[in-house]
This record gives C-alpha cells, sequence and structure tokens, in this order.
C-alpha cells in the first residue's frame, strides 16, 4: 500500500464493500466436493476437550484422514512446544518420586517406549500421510535459541550433497 501496512480506516470499509458486491454479482460458484476441512469445533471441544488435544490424538486424527484416502492434510496450527501430556516426561519424575515403588527394570522399558513420547508418534502419523503443517518463519534472532541447537519442532531433512548440516541452511528475504 501506498499508506503503508495499514490503510486508512474510511479506505478499508470502502474496499471490504466492494470486495463483498464483487462476490455477490459474481454469484455462487457450485463446488467440486473434493475438498473436506476438517474443523476443530465446539462439539469436537465438548467431546475430547479443551484445546491443545495431546499429540496422539492429532496423530489419531491423521492417520484416520489418511487412511480415508485424503490427498493432503494441512494444519492451520502451529506445534511449537513439545507436548506436555507426553506419559514420556512423566517417567523420570515417578522414578525420582517414590523410588523403589517400581523396579528399575520396568522404568527402562517405559524409557524405551515411544509409543509414551506423544510428539514422536504424531512425527510418524504425519511422515506416513501427506500432511503440510503451520509454520511461523522469524528472520530475527530473538535469543531464544542457543547456538547449535535444533529447533522445536524439527524433522529429519536428508542433504544433498551429505556434509550440508541443518545449521547451514538458511533463510533469505525476497
Amino acid at each position: 500500500y501506498s499508506f503503508g501496512n495499514k490503510k486508512p480506516m474510511l479506505l478499508e470499509a470502502l474496499d471490504n464493500q466492494i470486495f463483498d458486491a464483487m462476490f455477490h454479482w459474481r454469484g455462487p460458484i457450485q463446488t467440486t466436493g473434493q475438498v473436506v476441512i476438517v474443523d476443530i469445533d465446539e462439539k469436537s471441544l465438548q467431546e475430547l476437550g479443551q484445546w491443545h488435544w495431546s499429540r496422539n490424538l492429532v496423530a489419531e486424527l491423521v492417520r484416520h484422514m489418511n487412511a480415508a484416502g485424503a490427498k493432503v492434510i494441512g494444519f492451520d496450527i502451529v506445534f511449537a512446544e513439545k507436548d506436555r501430556t507426553s506419559p514420556k516426561l512423566f517417567v523420570e519424575e515417578l522414578s525420582t518420586f517414590r523410588p523403589g515403588l517400581i523396579p528399575d527394570q520396568h522404568f527402562s522399558d517405559l524409557r524405551e517406549n515411544d509409543s509414551l513420547n506423544y510428539d514422536l508418534v504424531l512425527g510418524d502419523a504425519v511422515a506416513a500421510a501427506p500432511v503440510l503443517l503451520g509454520y511461523v518463519f522469524q528472520t530475527i534472532d530473538d535469543g531464544m535459541k542457543k547456538e547449535g541447537e535444533t529447533p522445536f519442532p524439527s524433522c529429519n531433512i536428508k542433504t544433498d550433497p551429505a556434509h550440508i548440516m541443518h545449521g547451514d541452511i538458511g533463510l533469505f528475504q525476497a
């Protein structure tokens, strides 16, 4: 815009009215029926609980949509932090909370059980389906990431040539 990042309110209101009128004049367009939007609605929230749902539940949704033949599954959601509901997180806490209550071998078995890490469960479901995840581009250093640390969430990307590391890949402004 020649006005900077924001139009004056009068022009924005006028622009919205013209935009609405153009759709009204065009009239309805027959849909193809090929696009389905799966929404997290009030009924889902009442049945499954408040958002954020645990990643194992989101993984189950991905698996169901993939099995139903979805060509693409897109998320308008950013999974920015680790899933704090993963049972894997409580294994260590439990072992220090009540030492000796559960034999060490059981804790060892629990630590090695990837199905208790809901981030990995979702990652596996996403890897097995045609999924696009929501993302945020951050072009400035906010001081939150430690030098050399792989950001969370992250994925394993095969690079070619193989000597290029994740930290060597950068974004540039268009």
